[in-house]
């Protein structure tokens, strides 16, 4: 009978725990304490969180959500908006609980940032993409992505109606089904110059060889995408891919996108803020922080945005930023800093960026999704961008300091892509000497042996 006793005693006791009576955990110390009855975190004393926010309009509506939230706790959030927010910026200045930061910046300080705790990671994963959240998070969950930055192709509906172009969208995706590949685009601007289409702009397509960043998607025609084998020393460069990508080149410069009279091809430079700005063309590249919305009133017009066109059946992958949330190893209020963070990636928290913000968030979308996106751009950017892809983290074996990806920037493969396009060399004169760049930029780097 003892016995029985005792075993009821202990029974009693852990039910007791359950409950919270004698519950041990503190939210002090850098313990973070999870309450399961209502799911959320237990805040420690006089909490109170210094958050890096990209913007005036983000910050004022975080802190508004979360006094909204938590009466409780109104006071607790606090923000300063930075400009800067590169990992030597944090290095130096280690005063903020949550830092705004992009994913290839994170990598230098991550010594700096905390692992979330698990219900924080299982709350931040619900609308999450899982390919731009695994990418650094692959060991331990220390990054929680939030916005999206990069080009995306964009066509003016309005220029396509004056074109007397089509704007149906039989399959959904985005594009209308008269420009939703390369080889039906081909055919518009085979129709405007013979004079069949006419209209009064001065590029179908504005083409940038004097900028690798928004040229990367045109690169990958052939179903490339650079360091996919995520070695350091294998570009890719070499392959069949590549090849076909290359071919898309040789291809775009059979026909004249600059629609002047001279069709000038040294015009070909970065200019797609103007091509907004002055309604220019019909088919453009549009990034996120562009003031796209301004130019949509001021030029009555309408932009669309949609994932690149697709070329010999490959859907082409331009580049993307992605930024998000960590948190600090520094801050002394952990338990406070994840329910913010739970918070910033909820329901709530994703529609006060979608509706007090001109950020882009990273959503999921799906047909059960619960969050409501009332701005047509917003959603056809949010449904885009889940095409784009991210500079790989790649270190060079060599120097583990110096990225991969660096390779693209530093080295002059674009005077190359240009002659290509001007039909001066051939696709296999091309990516030999393309190969030739890389494999110089690798053997100087002492990645692989001269």
């Amino acid at each position: 009978m003892k016995i029985v006793k005792t075993i009821l005693v202990l029974l009693l006791l852990i039910n007791l725990s359950g409950c919270g009576i004698f519950s041990s955990c503190e939210p002090k110390d850098g313990v973070v304490c999870y309450d399961n009855k209502t799911d959320s975190y237990v805040l420690e004393d006089g909490a109170v969180l210094n958050v890096a926010v990209p913007n005036e309009a983000y910050g004022q509506a975080l802190v508004s959500l979360w006094d909204t939230t938590y009466p409780d706790h109104a006071g607790v959030v606090t923000y300063t908006v930075l400009d800067d927010r590169s990992a030597v910026y944090y290095y130096n200045n280690n005063n903020y609980d949550l830092i705004y930061i992009s994913e290839t910046e994170l990598p230098m300080i991550m010594d700096q940032v905390q692992a979330l705790d698990e219900h924080a990671v299982d709350s931040s994963e619900k609308y999450q993409v899982d390919k731009f959240a695994q990418l650094i998070n692959s060991e331990e969950y220390r990054f929680v992505p939030l916005t999206y930055n990069g080009f995306l192709f964009a066509y003016d509906e309005t220029m396509l109606n004056d074109l007397g172009i089509s704007l149906t969208d039989s399959d959904n995706d985005g594009l209308p089904d008269s420009i939703d590949t390369w080889e039906e685009i081909f055919t518009r601007i085979t129709a405007y110059n013979e004079g069949r289409l006419t209209a009064d702009f001065t590029s179908f397509f504005p083409l940038a060889f004097n900028e690798k960043y928004s040229f990367y998607g045109l690169l990958t025609g052939g179903g490339w995408e650079m360091f996919s084998s995520l070695k350091a020393d294998d570009p890719g460069f070499d392959t069949q891919a590549f090849r076909l990508s290359l071919n898309f080149i040789y291809d775009l410069g059979k026909y004249s996108w600059n629609l002047d009279a001279a069709d000038d091809s040294s015009d070909y430079v970065f200019q797609y803020e103007d091509v907004l700005a002055n309604q220019s063309s019909p088919l453009t590249l549009i990034a996120s922080w562009m003031y796209y919305q301004e130019y949509e009133n001021i030029n009555e017009c309408n932009y669309r945005f949609a994932h690149m066109p697709s070329y010999g059946g490959n859907i082409m992958t331009p580049l993307v930023g992605i930024e998000g949330y960590a948190i600090s190893s520094s801050t002394l209020y952990p338990g406070a800093a994840n329910q913010l963070l739970t918070l910033i990636r909820s329901k709530a928290g994703l529609e006060m960026m979608l509706n007090s913000t001109d950020l882009i968030p990273i959503i999921a979308l799906s047909d059960d999704l619960d969050i409501t996106i009332s701005d047509q751009n917003k959603y056809d950017m949010i449904k885009a961008y889940a095409y784009s892809i991210e500079e790989p983290l790649i270190a060079l074996s060599a120097d583990t300091t110096i990225r991969a990806w660096q390779l693209y920037y530093d080295c002059d493969w674009l005077s190359v892509i240009k002659q290509l396009y001007d039909h001066q060399i051939t696709v296999s004169e091309a990516q030999q000497q393309i190969e030739q760049l890389a494999s110089d930029w690798l053997t100087e780097k002492g990645e692989i042996a001269g």
